[in-house]
């Protein structure tokens, strides 16, 4: 399974590559979404852990690790 990065970038692409397909712009905004959730879980996380909590206590960071 390709890191959620790399399919992204293909989405990108492919909606480059038919700018007006009405599928490959919806693709293209679920990954993002997905990504932009990822990294507000990751921020939580770092948030936590520079903060002096333990992340394994934290429901995100569950998730993420």
């Amino acid at each position: 399974m390709l890191p959620i990065s790399w399919q992204v970038i293909h989405a990108a692409r492919t909606l480059a590559a038919h700018p007006v397909s009405k599928i490959a712009q919806e693709n293209m905004e679920v990954f993002v979404d997905v990504w932009e959730t990822q990294v507000e879980e990751l921020g939580k996380v770092l948030r936590l852990i520079t903060a002096g909590g333990d992340p394994s206590k934290s429901k995100s960071a569950r998730v993420l690790l």
